[in-house]
């Protein structure tokens, strides 16, 4: 299933993003199509294929753009990408703006979370009101 291409990247010890991939994220964004419900996958997979790509020299100089992957589908929900999020944030790996964002989207979550226990506390209310 491989190509020449990537057949020889193989060998040379470097990897590469699987263009089925690519071609889905670029089409994604330029589609820029916010209600598909798979966007949340398509964004932490290709946080760890970006992630996991290196370069011919050996170094990984895609960081930024996998932590941006991750912090994308985090955004819509995707608890793989929060987890991979708090690793990183345990590593120090995440830039200064990506660390706010990333304080900024939990924050989000634990007032969304605060919002449903609150609302379940008033549904608890109106069933022992209606029972009394």
């Amino acid at each position: 299933f491989t190509d020449e291409k990537n057949k020889k990247k193989q060998e040379e010890g470097s990897l590469s993003i699987p263009s089925w991939l690519q071609e889905a994220a670029a089409e994604e964004e330029h589609n820029n199509n916010n209600d598909n419900d798979n966007d949340d996958v398509t964004s932490f997979v290709m946080g760890i294929a970006t992630e996991s790509s290196i370069s011919n020299n050996g170094s990984n100089n895609n960081d930024d753009d996998a932590h941006d992957f991750y912090l994308k589908s985090a955004a819509k929900g995707n608890a793989f990408a929060m987890t991979r999020l708090g690793s990183l944030c345990e590593e120090q790996a995440l830039s200064e703006e990506r660390m706010r964002v990333a304080t900024e989207l939990l924050n989000a979550l634990d007032k969304g979370q605060e919002q449903q226990q609150q609302q379940s506390n008033n549904n608890n209310l109106t069933i022992t009101i209606t029972i009394i």
